[in-house]
């Protein structure tokens, strides 16, 4: 599937793999996705409007992702649920839920300090 992700995913997805978590964009949609399945079923329960706030499509950025049964399959639940509209919603709903997490601030501050320290070299 080809995903459209607008600023704030990908900024979620390159502090994904900056900081070693994930090897490429499609790798880290999948290990958030994977981090969704862990929690409990409440836990997904739809929370409107805490997507990318994208202003129009020009701001989306295209990005091919091979999914697996079970990412697909999580990704119809949020459908189903109504979280989302579309694939594409329901992933940007999990990075959105992967933003919320405490731990999220901290890993932008060390991706800043990888950044800053690559640029010494």
């Amino acid at each position: 599937m080809t995903a459209h992700f607008g600023p704030a995913d990908l900024a979620t997805l390159d502090a994904l793999i900056t900081a070693g978590i994930a090897v490429s964009r499609a790798d880290a949609v999948r290990w958030a996705l994977a981090r969704v399945r862990e929690q409990p079923a409440h836990a997904q329960l739809p929370v409107p409007g805490q997507t990318d706030p994208v202003t129009n499509e020009q701001d989306l950025t295209p990005a091919p992702i091979r999914l697996g049964p079970a990412d697909l399959e999580t990704l119809d639940a949020l459908i189903a649920t109504g979280a989302a509209a579309s694939r594409a919603e329901a992933i940007s709903w999990v990075l959105a839920r992967i933003r919320e997490q405490p731990g999220y601030a901290r890993l932008g501050e060390r991706a800043r300090e990888l950044d800053e320290l690559k640029a010494h070299f």
